[in-house]
């Protein structure tokens, strides 16, 4: 039997995006729980990861499993928090997804938004700022802000994309203990 996939971000809209495409579009046998900072950002997801974490245990049941999911967008000054971010998964026995340059080139590789944006499937690996890309595709076609209208985005999401770091999270996903 499957259980509960506990999900650790650095914000709301990554949970969202990752509870939609697990449970309305994969139809994974598992239910997504969401767990934060109390500030959102990623020094601050770097900053209470254990805190959380051990908080979460307490949470967890038997078929349940903790993910930390953030972005990477590296510069200078973030490297050092992924590494505490790596470090601390590690020392804790969780799962760690990493969303290459940012959450967002997993949506714009989605065949489905990538329709609904009236553009060419294709992956996002290592493109600059999704994010801004998204938001301007969003804002051109619909006259929608980005982020505040992530659900009328979300329910053009077939599940397909074709972005690395989705395609990693997905196999991470269906070989998480929770999952089986």
């Amino acid at each position: 039997m499957s259980g509960t996939i506990w999900l650790i971000t650095e914000d709301e809209n990554d949970y969202k995006i990752v509870k939609y495409i697990v449970e309305e579009k994969l139809k994974l046998p598992i239910k997504v729980r969401w767990r934060s900072p109390t500030v959102f950002g990623i020094s601050r997801l770097a900053a209470q990861l254990r805190t959380l974490i051990k908080e979460t245990r307490k949470l967890v049941s038997e078929n349940d499993c903790i993910v930390v999911l953030h972005d990477e967008d590296v510069n200078e000054k973030t490297r050092t928090i992924y590494d505490r971010i790596r470090k601390t998964c590690q020392d804790e026995r969780v799962s760690l997804i990493i969303a290459k340059d940012e959450i967002e080139a997993w949506l714009l590789s989605d065949s489905g938004v990538s329709k609904w944006l009236k553009r060419r499937v294709k992956t996002w690996n290592n493109e600059p700022k999704p994010s801004d890309k998204l938001k301007s595709l969003m804002n051109e076609h619909y006259r929608l802000p980005y982020p505040r209208e992530l659900d009328k985005l979300l329910v053009e999401v077939v599940g397909d994309g074709t972005n690395g770091s989705f395609q990693d999270a997905l196999r991470k996903l269906h070989n998480a203990p929770c999952v089986k």
